[in-house]
């Protein structure tokens, strides 16, 4: 059984699907014009269902829409 990262300056367990969120919107600031979900799979290493699910949650809070409408649904 695998266990959640532990903060360093605190005894709290980190948010997996925050971390993620945060990677995802941290790589999508790097590109240029957008990427399709596969490459942002690729590039981040999440799997690309949960890329989607990322990026649907994302566009849903208004977090990254401009972002997330230049890219390509696969």
């Amino acid at each position: 059984m695998s266990r959640e990262p532990v903060s360093k300056e605190t005894e709290y367990k980190t948010v997996r699907g925050l971390t993620r969120g945060l990677l995802l919107l941290n790589t999508l600031n790097r590109l240029d014009g957008g990427a399709s979900i596969s490459e942002l799979a690729k590039l981040t290493g999440i799997h690309r269902t949960t890329v989607r699910r990322l990026l649907e949650t994302l566009q849903d809070e208004a977090t990254c829409a401009e972002a997330c409408q230049m890219m390509v649904i696969n």
